[in-house]
Parts: structure tokens; C-alpha cells; sequence
């Protein structure tokens, strides 16, 4: 429903926009018309120009239409830039408005766990947690892709290159025109898995949790506590590191990053909570402010 109330905004902005900018590309050209039209006066007249002595002037005629163009230019190709990062925006918003409704009604109780957004590429799920306020972790997958078009097992098997071969890409059976039918697991390989990826904070350790994330490339875990203030975190409803490195080591997932530490450890004592999950689960990464990762596709 949002996203459906966002698209008619979304529309109307792209065509107010180009209504604008379309009209600003004329004016360029008649910008153009107008330095060609100079051109043409002065080399038609070099002589008499020198001959006068109004080369400045001509100079200075035509820096002032070739600027006026350069300007009617910009303002065109920034109006008309615009769309792009307006729908980009407008779609992020909508998705995270999703994401945050669908998690405050899990929490609410109106609908369960579980999926709260899927679209053909990827999912997001809400995982429920345990804390002091009603929290949820969330579970980005995307999608696996098709397994590798074989070309040669395709030309053996007599399929002619063309649409068929895109429905076979798309794992729909085809019929050649002998009635043969064809499989999409006869010229395709074995699925490409995709990225997943999950975040949980503020939770106390629930063992279910694992089976959430399971197979994600990174998991961003909370890791508040060193072991010996494990009493703390239960009271607080928060982790340790070196229960947030259990959760990755039985999830199996790709990297554990530790995240939400507690004010009480300087910089250099934040080791310690890195130094504890890697005991448990070696890859382990002490996450900080603009700390980034780069998830891709393995096959």
C-alpha cells in the first residue's frame, strides 16, 4: 500500500520535471543558433572587422552568447539529473517505511515473525528478539539466482538460439517442434546462491536466533559484555561477545561484526570483547562508525 501510494508521486514528479527541463534544451539550441550566427557574421566580415578595429567587441560578443549557452546548458542538465535520485530516494523511503511497519506490527502483535517483505530479487524477514522494550532483529536475503546457461548442451540438443532459450533461463520447460520437451535443469547448472545478510541488537542470547540467520555472508551482532559481566547482560537483556560469536558459529555464517558495545570500554579495551569471540568463532570483526563491507555473489 505504500509503495502503490508513493508511484503516483513518483510519476507525477518525473513528468513535472521533464516538463520543465524539455523545454530548457530549446533555448540551448537556439543558444547554439545564436554562436554559429556570429560565427558566421565575423568570418563573413574579418576584413571590414579589422579594418574597423572591432575585434574586441566581436570578442566580446561571442563570449557572451557562448556563455549564456554554457549556462542554458547547466540549468537543463541539472533539471533534467533530477528524476534519477528522486525515484531512488522516494523507493528507498518506501522500502524502509515497509521494513518499519511491518516490524512494529510483528510487534504489536497484529501479524507474526517472519517474511515482511519479498519482492522477486529479495526478502526481508523480522526476527523476533528479547529486551527491555519490544525489539526485532531483520534478515536480508537475496534470492538465489539461476544456475549457468549452457550454450553448447543447448546446441546439442537442438534448441534454436532465441526466446526459447530465455524460458529456459527463466526455469520454464520448453517443446521443440519435434515434441521433444526440455527441461530447464538440461542446460542449466547448479543454482547461484545468493547474499544474505542479517542484524541483531539488543537481545539477550536466545539459541533460536542461529536458526535465523543461518548461511548469512556477514551477521552484525551485538556484543555489549566481556564474559565475566555475563550476569550484567542477562539482567540487562543484552549479550556477550562471546555469545554473539556462538550464534556465528552455529549459523555458520561467512563474518560475525560486533556492534553496540558498552560505554564502559575505551577503544583499546574493545579488544578484549573481539579477543573472547574469536575463541569461539576466529571470524570476527570489532565494527566502528563508517566501517564497511562488501557482500557479492560467490558464483
Amino acid at each position: 500500500a505504500i509503495l502503490c501510494v508513493m508511484a503516483p508521486i513518483m510519476i507525477s514528479l518525473v513528468v513535472f520535471i521533464s516538463m520543465k527541463g524539455i523545454p530548457l534544451y530549446d533555448r540551448v539550441q537556439r543558444g547554439m543558433d545564436d554562436i554559429v550566427r556570429v560565427m558566421r557574421e565575423n568570418i563573413t566580415g574579418i576584413r571590414v572587422v579589422k579594418a574597423l578595429s572591432r575585434e574586441p567587441y566581436e570578442i566580446k560578443r561571442f563570449s557572451a552568447a557562448n556563455g549564456e549557452t554554457a549556462r542554458r546548458d547547466i540549468k537543463a542538465g541539472m533539471i533534467m539529473a533530477l528524476p534519477g535520485p528522486i525515484v531512488t530516494l522516494f523507493l528507498n523511503v518506501g522500502l524502509t517505511l515497509v521494513v518499519l511497519l511491518g516490524a512494529r506490527r510483528v510487534n504489536e502483535g497484529v501479524t507474526e515473525p517472519g517474511v515482511i517483505l519479498e519482492t522477486e530479487e529479495y526478502s526481508v524477514e523480522a526476527v523476533p528478539l528479547l529486551h527491555t522494550k519490544p525489539c526485532m532483529g531483520f534478515v536480508m536475503k537475496e534470492k538465489d539466482r539461476p544456475g549457468e546457461f549452457s550454450v553448447e548442451n543447448a546446441k546439442a540438443l537442438g534448441i534454436p538460439c532465441g526466446p526459447m532459450w530465455g524460458k529456459l533461463q527463466k526455469g520454464f520447460d520448453i517443446t521443440l517442434d519435434d515434441g521433444t520437451v526440455i527441461h530447464p535443469d538440461q542446460v542449466l547448472g547448479s543454482p547461484r546462491k545468493g547474499v544474505k545478510f542479517s542484524y541483531i541488537t539488543d537481545t539477550v542470547y536466545m539459541g533460536h536466533i542461529a536458526s535465523h540467520v543461518a548461511g548469512s555472508d556477514l551477521l552484525l551482532c551485538e556484543g555489549m559484555f566481556t564474559r565475566d559481566l555475563s550476569q550484567d547482560a542477562f539482567e540487562k537483556k543484552h549479550m556477550t561477545s562471546t555469545q554473539a560469536a556462538m550464534i556465528a558459529r552455529d549459523a555458520k555464517v561467512g563474518k560475525l561484526g560486533l556492534i553496540h558495545y558498552s560505554p564502559r570500554y575505551t577503544d583499546k579495551e574493545l579488544q578484549a570483547l573481539k579477543d573472547e569471540a574469536c575463541e569461539v568463532f576466529p571470524e570476527t570483526v570489532l565494527c566502528k562508525d563508517r566501517y564497511t563491507f562488501e557482500l557479492s555473489n560467490k558464483d
